[in-house]
């Protein structure tokens, strides 16, 4: 059975939401962070389409969909700062999102995916995710062009 639940962190500056998606009928593979698009200036947690979650969750997998704050209010490091405290808080917190500890994996769309992409190559997160989905992200850190 799907189940749907919000949690308020407050380990961070402010508050701040985070859903948790996951399937209660089936085994547990791993936890997906997830970060919305919206170039940084808009979007919301609650942006995934239903197929995603049905599929994602069906299959295994816990989705943690997280805010992060927007610009202009916001400068890009807050917000890169923010979504990493996220990752750390999953990391440092697990069971608040799941039963035991799973592995995780970072997923943003366009300005999410951007952000899940700096936050990993920064380097400084508790533990490194097992890999990063970027559905249409900025591009490729790695690119010496």
């Amino acid at each position: 059975m799907q189940e749907k639940k919000e949690l308020l962190i407050c380990s961070t500056p402010y508050l701040k939401s985070a859903t948790v998606y996951s399937d209660t009928d089936v085994t547990l593979k791993a936890c997906i962070l997830y970060f919305h698009g919206g170039g940084l200036l808009y979007g919301q947690r609650d942006d995934l389409p239903p197929l995603h979650i049905e599929r994602m969750t069906k299959a295994g997998y816990v989705i943690v969909s997280y805010d992060y704050p927007l610009a202009p209010a916001a400068k890009l490091d807050m917000i890169l700062d923010d979504v990493c405290s996220s990752i750390a808080h999953y990391v440092e917190h697990p069971g608040l999102y799941c039963e035991g500890e799973l592995p995780f994996y970072l997923w943003g769309r366009s300005a999410g995916a951007y952000l899940c992409l700096l936050a990993a190559a920064q380097g400084d997160l508790p533990t490194a995710p097992k890999g990063i989905l970027s559905y249409y992200g900025y591009g490729f850190l790695c690119d010496n062009w």
